[in-house]
């Protein structure tokens, strides 16, 4: 008898794997509906493009020529 193949999908290679959660973020439902445009917009499922907005924040935050925030 041959042995049983696995089901599903093949394994990340290491370092492409996404398993770290971050807290719930409550918004309005209007909040959701344009960031759900804005995601669609941009051919992606909302929480990547959640991730490439916060990540990009934080790189421009983080760049010298950034300008500095006015409180």
């Amino acid at each position: 008898m041959l042995p049983m193949k696995k089901m599903g999908r093949p394994k990340k290679p290491a370092g492409e794997t996404l398993g770290a959660l971050l807290p719930s973020l409550r918004v309005r439902k209007s909040e959701r509906r344009l960031m759900e445009a804005a995601a669609k917009n941009a051919g992606l499922r909302l929480s990547d493009w959640m991730r490439r907005v916060l990540l990009s924040e934080i790189r421009m935050k983080d760049s010298p020529e950034a300008s500095p925030e006015v409180e």
